[in-house]
């Protein structure tokens, strides 16, 4: 197999110019002939716009809970304690591992960024610097995918239409979406990307090697819902691939990799296994939730005709979070998501692997849409899939699947239709966004605006002085309604945030344990959302007005914010809204 970084036709230097003259046509074809390179340069490139428009633009919704986590890591490993687990959170007995293997931010690329930018004034951008690697990495290894794919079939696509493609597989509205909230996505569409040049490899061993890659960087650092997609919706690719190719090494590779990466990560696995074992998570979900959260087929087909997968999202979270209608819109997820309606090559010379993608994104349309017929008699019956509850782990199936039919069939293309292409593919993407704003699950505007200013680092400063050295803090909060959303977790700790800040706490956000039972009494909800705490002290539990290290944070309005502290073996309460308050002048 040529090396794909290889220039092809190595360019000669002009006598006139010669190699000085670094900005002439053979520097831009060097460059060119070294796609997987651009194609890392390129996401960096988005992401730092991404930046530059929206400070800040992945510490939202699940990566703002989870970024204590990271920065707790971060300091362990400093101090030469273990990094999994947690002094504060679950008070003391938070095993990260354990607890985050749906949400897992412990990867080899997680833990060094948090240590090398933990004690640095940039301990707020440790989130957005995890995800531009993760970028990077998805992207450089989409690259290679398909350069590997247009060597094996002489494809027509150029390497310039190559970055271009694999951009918009990287960076379409869905991408955006999900990596703002949460990161850990992304590596499943590098880790299905590795998986893909392994089964399509013609050396077996090392075929075996890239898939064996892929199902280890999905294990360690991507969101296993997807990982379970992947291993009921690659055989329907794979199966059709190996009689196409008159070999089954194809189907043995995807396994056999499987097999060895699960061995490799297995001491990860094992404390994977014992939070699943813990959680009702697992078990079935009602008919009622299912359809509930489902996609209509007639929007999900019409959005994806438009452009590859769409703000299909969106549809969803319009009515939790308000998001703007023009994102339930079937407008175009990804701005290459043009080219499969107006550039094919013909029939006869696609490939056989571009019709065993069809299956793929088929069956990911029949997950997504959940007919009543489907869910009763097949998805309630296998386990796993019949717990799952959102359809954003089927959705990075439409995208990886529908570019790789694109760049599988299309042809060469006049240099000013494909311009013109690329133009409306564009503008179909910037629509959204520009009518919109940058996108977000759950934005948590007040949480980022007091964590990026110093404000609740000032606040924390100045309230731990009035709490005791070995206090409990248990968040709570009144009956606020949907107010809840916006309001700033940080200034409560709940969530993780115990563990920013340095203070014990009972809470957590562990998306498998329920509930936390303290030994000394007391349960705890699984999702921090707030304390099931009487509005009296003297009403509160025996155990905990008993207990004199415990400190009730309660937030009691958001409009006006107003939070008090409690100490229940004293009965007492302090107004604190004007530390917050103060805490927000620097």
């Amino acid at each position: 197999m040529d090396d794909p970084q290889a220039p092809s036709t190595p360019a000669a230097a002009s006598p006139a110019t010669g190699p000085a003259s670094s900005a002439g046509p053979g520097y831009w074809n060097a460059w060119l002939d070294r796609p997987v390179l651009l194609a890392g340069l390129g996401a960096l490139l988005f992401m730092l716009a991404l930046e530059i428009w929206r400070p800040y633009f992945c510490l939202t919704d699940d990566n703002l809970n989870h970024s204590p986590v990271l920065v707790e890591e971060g300091r362990n490993i400093w101090a030469g304690r273990n990094p999994f687990v947690s002094q504060y959170l679950y008070e003391g007995n938070f095993v990260v591992t354990k607890e985050l293997p749906v949400l897992y931010q412990a990867n080899p690329v997680a833990l060094l960024v948090s240590v090398l930018l933990v004690h640095t004034p940039f301990l707020y951008a440790i989130m957005d610097v995890v995800t531009t690697i993760y970028f990077i990495i998805a992207a450089m290894c989409t690259a290679l995918l398909y350069v590997r794919l247009k060597q094996k079939y002489n494809l027509a696509v150029t390497n310039g239409l190559i970055v271009y493609i694999t951009l918009s597989a990287n960076f379409s509205i869905y991408s955006l979406v999900i990596a703002s909230s949460c990161s850990v996505y992304v590596n499943n569409q590098s880790g299905l990307a590795l998986i893909l040049i392994g089964v399509i490899h013609d050396n077996v061993r090392r075929g075996f090697l890239w898939t064996a890659a892929g199902f280890a960087w999905m294990f360690m650092a991507g969101y296993p819902g997807t990982l379970i997609f992947t291993l009921v919706l690659m055989p329907f690719f794979l199966i059709p691939y190996c009689y196409y190719e008159r070999r089954f090494t194809p189907l043995l590779s995807f396994f056999a990799g499987g097999i060895l990466s699960l061995l490799i990560v297995s001491p990860y696995m094992y404390w994977v296994g014992l939070g699943f074992a813990e959680t009702k998570r697992v078990a079935a979900l009602s008919t009622e939730e299912v359809i509930a959260l489902s996609f209509p087929f007639p929007s999900s087909l019409v959005a994806f005709l438009i452009g590859l997968g769409d703000c299909l999202l969106f549809q969803l979270h319009y009515q939790w979070a308000g998001l703007a209608p023009e994102y339930s819109m079937a407008l175009p997820s990804s701005f290459a998501g043009v080219l499969l309606f107006c550039c094919w090559r013909p029939v006869k010379q696609i490939p056989a692997a571009a019709w065993c993608c069809l299956p793929v994104l088929a069956l990911t349309f029949l997950l997504t849409d959940r007919p009543l017929w489907f869910q009763e008699n097949v998805i309630r019956y296998i386990p796993l899939l019949n717990a799952m509850r959102w359809p954003l782990k089927e959705l990075i199936f439409l995208i990886v699947f529908g570019h790789l039919f694109i760049v599988l069939t299309l042809p060469v293309v006049a240099p000013k239709k494909l311009l013109t292409l690329i133009v409306i593919g564009v503008a179909f993407w910037c629509l959204p966004l520009v009518t919109s704003g940058p996108p977000s699950i759950s934005f948590r505007e007040n949480d980022l605006k007091a964590l990026t200013t110093g404000q609740a680092d000032r606040y924390w400063a100045e309230l731990k002085k009035k709490l005791p050295k070995d206090v409990i803090v248990v968040p709570a909060c009144m009956d606020i309604g949907n107010d809840f959303w916006s309001l700033p977790q940080s200034s409560i700790a709940n969530y993780f945030f115990g563990a920013q800040f340095g203070v014990v706490t009972p809470y957590y956000y562990s998306p498998l344990r329920q509930t936390y039972q303290r030994p000394e009494g007391g349960t705890f909800s699984g999702f921090g959302h707030h304390a099931p705490l009487p509005p009296r002290v003297e009403d509160f539990p025996d155990w905990m007005k008993k207990d004199e290290r415990i400190r009730v944070l309660r937030a009691i309005s958001l409009k006006p914010f107003h939070v008090e502290l409690l100490n229940p073996s004293q009965g007492t309460t302090e107004d604190v809204t004007p530390l917050w308050n103060e805490a927000a002048r620097p």
